[in-house]
């Protein structure tokens, strides 16, 4: 098949090209000022195929390639506070180019699109209850995405929605990332009172999720989504997941707990709505990706 992924240069999408490369014929959506050293070593080495954001261009570009499916895994922001000068970015990012995305996808013929949502459209186990605006913003193209199988002629769509992810090579400042350059400093990181609920996936479980999720989208009959859950099921404190980070590294973090306050609507009760992604589960526990991950560490 001829697979298109957006999302190339951030942390699961280079993890699933790799393994998508071995298989299919594989393209990667870039912007002009996109990095690509994360894909360097690919082999082989997808086509890249850069867009200058003007909406009308994007269907001819993506016809040069004419995918069977879509693997869409782009997103914009990731902070739990957004700013107001994130907002442009942010709507940007999450909304108008997956829009802008599904409409090329139309016009060229493509029915098929797996894409990607959060853990932080479900805050403290609800339905729907968004953690932030970023994912009151997945939750906006969500619904468009409900407008394009039901009137817009998209065809199939899955969506895979993601708790925590970890593993090597993460590009992002998130807790794990924090924690890990607290005990190579010795300083200490000052925290909330850390009883907020996480669920980490391993990335290689994660690119496992998306690749079976493309096996689905097939299956489904024209007009169909679905919305699928992919977490290890085995949520802990953020306290908990700091203690075993600490049993595991060779050097402690040091954390002040309660230095700062909750900042908002926190994840005070695991998320367990949803149905799971059929067909998949999780083969890595987090002790043993996290020993794993902090022994390449020390040996890099």
């Amino acid at each position: 098949m001829r697979i298109l992924v957006t999302g190339a240069t951030g942390f699961v999408g280079p993890h699933l090209i790799r393994r998508l490369s071995a298989k299919h014929e594989v393209a990667v959506l870039l912007r002009p000022q996109a990095r690509t050293q994360r894909l360097a070593g690919i082999n082989p080495a997808p086509k890249q195929l850069v867009w200058d954001g003007v909406a009308t261009s994007l269907a001819p570009l993506l016809e040069t390639f004419h995918p069977d499916a879509v693997m869409h895994l782009a997103t914009s922001f990731f902070g739990s506070v957004h700013k107001t000068e994130d907002i442009d970015a942010m709507i940007d990012g999450n909304v108008r180019f997956p829009s802008v995305l599904v409409d090329a996808m139309v016009k060229i013929g493509c029915k098929n699109l797996i894409s990607t949502g959060s853990i932080a459209q479900h805050c403290n186990n609800a339905t729907y209850a968004p953690l932030n605006l970023f994912a009151a913003s997945k939750q906006a193209f969500a619904d468009i995405l409900t407008y394009f199988i039901n009137v817009g002629g998209l065809g199939r769509a899955v969506t895979v929605e993601l708790a925590d992810t970890f593993g090597p090579d993460d590009p992002r400042t998130k807790l794990l990332q924090m924690l890990m350059k607290s005990a190579a400093s010795g300083e200490a990181l000052g925290m909330s009172p850390g009883g907020q609920h996480v669920d980490f996936t391993h990335v290689d479980d994660v690119v496992s999720a998306f690749e079976r999720a493309l096996e689905l989208v097939f299956e489904l009959p024209m007009g169909q989504q679905r919305t699928y859950a992919v977490r290890s099921n085995k949520p802990m404190t953020v306290k908990a997941f700091v203690e075993l980070f600490n049993s595991i590294n060779t050097k402690p973090a040091k954390v002040e707990w309660g230095k700062r306050n909750y900042h908002g609507p926190e994840f005070l009760t695991p998320w367990q709505q949803g149905e799971m992604l059929p067909g998949w589960k999780p083969t890595i526990s987090l002790q043993d990706g996290l020993t794993a991950l902090l022994k390449t560490q020390r040996a890099a």
